[in-house]
C-alpha cells in the first residue's frame, strides 16, 4: 500500500474542495481553449449536451438516496464521458508510464471519484434546465466546444442567476458524440483533476499505483 505524503493529501483536499464549491456557486467566465471565429449551434450536438445535462439535473434534484444518486447518476455519465480519453488526459506526463493493467483499472476509480464528486457535491440542486447558447466547431465534425446555462428556480433567500457552463464534446474513433471536460463557474474539470493527480503522482517518485490507492480511498 503506498504512503501518502500528508502534505499532499492535504492539498488535494483542499483544491477538490474548492473546486467544489466553485462549480456550485461562481459565475466566472473563462475564455476556454477553443477559439474559432464563428458560433453557431449545431443540432446534434445541442440534443447531446442538453438531454445529458437536464437528465443529470432531474437526478440531482430528486429525493432519492446518494446511492441511488450516484447510481442513476453514473449510467448516464459514463454513457456520455469517454473515460478511456479523460483518465489518460488526468494522467499529464505520466500518460505513457500507466502500465495495460492500470489502464482499465484507473478508469473505473476515475470514473467512480467524478459519479462521487458531482452528487455529493451539486445533489439538491434545484434547476429550470439548461440552455444550450452557443456551439463553437474547432474542428469540423469532430471538436466542439459548447456554452449553456442552468436556470436556476428562484428561492426566497437565494440568487437565482443562471450558471454558465461549457462542455468540451468530441467524436470518438465509431464516430459517438462524448464528454471530454466541464467547465462550471469558470474551473474545467479534467484540467483541475490532471493538476492535482500530477502533483500527486510526483510526490510519491512518479508512482501511478500511488493515485490509483488515493482514487480507491477517496471513493470507498
Amino acid at each position: 500500500m503506498t504512503i501518502f505524503n500528508s502534505n499532499t493529501t492535504k492539498a488535494l483536499r483542499q483544491r477538490h474542495s474548492l473546486f467544489a464549491g466553485f462549480m456550485v456557486f461562481a459565475a466566472i467566465f473563462s475564455t476556454g481553449f477553443l477559439t474559432p471565429a464563428t458560433a453557431q449551434t449545431v443540432p446534434e450536438v445541442k440534443t447531446m449536451v442538453t438531454n445529458f445535462a437536464n437528465k443529470v439535473l432531474y437526478i440531482l434534484a430528486s429525493n432519492n438516496s446518494v446511492s441511488q444518486q450516484k447510481e442513476q447518476f453514473g449510467k448516464i455519465f459514463l454513457h456520455n464521458a469517454n473515460m478511456a480519453a479523460i483518465s489518460k488526459f488526468t494522467l499529464g506526463k505520466f500518460s505513457r508510464r500507466i502500465e495495460p493493467s492500470q489502464t482499465e483499472r484507473l478508469q473505473e476509480l476515475l470514473g467512480n471519484y467524478i459519479i462521487q464528486l458531482f452528487v455529493v457535491k451539486l445533489r439538491g440542486t434545484q434547476s429550470e434546465g439548461l440552455e444550450v447558447t452557443s456551439t463553437v466547431e474547432s474542428k469540423k465534425d469532430i471538436d466542439y466546444l459548447v456554452k449553456s446555462v442552468i436556470k436556476i428556480r428562484k428561492v426566497p433567500g437565494f440568487s437565482n442567476s443562471p450558471i454558465p457552463v461549457k462542455w468540451r464534446i468530441k467524436r470518438n474513433d465509431e464516430g459517438d458524440l462524448k464528454l471530454h471536460d466541464i467547465n462550471i463557474g469558470g474551473f474545467w474539470l479534467a484540467q483541475e483533476q490532471r493538476s492535482s493527480f500530477v502533483d500527486l503522482i510526483s510526490s510519491n517518485n512518479g508512482q501511478i499505483s500511488s493515485l490509483l490507492d488515493y482514487l480507491k480511498k477517496e471513493t470507498e
